[in-house]
């Protein structure tokens, strides 16, 4: 039996409205409330724009290992900035034995001569492995796949990045890739098949989406 189940767009709406009444601290100042509840609008708007059929999917457990190869400190300071922001959603902790998200930092223009050598490093399992040496990508330095198709309880993805397109862009650039990504990963739903993080909305409006999957 599949550990993933679905989630319909109505029923993400309803615990949306929900979760934003409770998010609202009785104490926030009229301009705070007024930004919450622009992002839950906004959060809103986004779910209304997926087609009716679109397959949300969810898993039972919030926990998800995960390994950076060719770490530059910066992303592993943003990956802990992103454990703070997602705490009460996803469980992110470094692997020990088996990774279900490897993050990779390469630059695009070596990735042919180098990635296999750069894989060897790796936790990911091996048939994820074979994928990432083929993998097509993107253009703007942030390519990211996530696997939805095996009997998993838990998410498995990929996150291919080279900083060296991103960061000259804006100081923000690689942290949305990031942020994007792993949110891309743990379930956030997009319309279509291919990952783009520049479509999807900022991360607080992600935030509200991804608490609801969880009610």
């Amino acid at each position: 039996m599949s550990g993933k189940f679905l989630r319909k767009k109505n029923l993400l709406v309803s615990s949306i409205l929900t979760t934003s009444l409770l998010t609202i601290n009785i104490q926030a100042s009229a301009d705070e409330k007024k930004t919450i509840d622009s992002k839950k609008n906004q959060s809103i708007t986004y779910l209304s724009k997926l087609s009716d059929d679109k397959r949300i999917v969810v898993w039972p457990t919030l926990s998800l290992s995960y390994e950076i190869i060719n770490d530059d400190h910066q992303t592993s300071n943003l990956i802990y900035k992103y454990k703070d922001i997602r705490k009460h959603s996803i469980n992110l902790y470094e692997s020990t034995t088996i990774a279900q998200i490897s993050i990779l930092n390469i630059e695009y223009d070596l990735f042919d001569s180098e990635i296999t050598e750069t894989m060897k490093n790796s936790d990911l399992l091996p048939a994820y492995k074979s994928f990432v040496k083929t993998a097509k990508l993107s253009n703007d330095g942030c390519t990211t796949y996530r696997f939805t198709s095996r009997n998993t309880w838990v998410a498995v993805g990929v996150v291919i990045v080279d900083s060296r397109r991103l960061k000259p862009r804006s100081p923000n650039e690689y942290e949305q890739c990031i942020y994007s990504s792993l949110d891309y990963i743990a379930g956030f739903p997009i319309e279509g098949i291919y990952f783009n993080y520049k479509a999807l909305p900022d991360t607080e409006v992600r935030g509200f989406i991804l608490d609801a999957m969880r009610i």
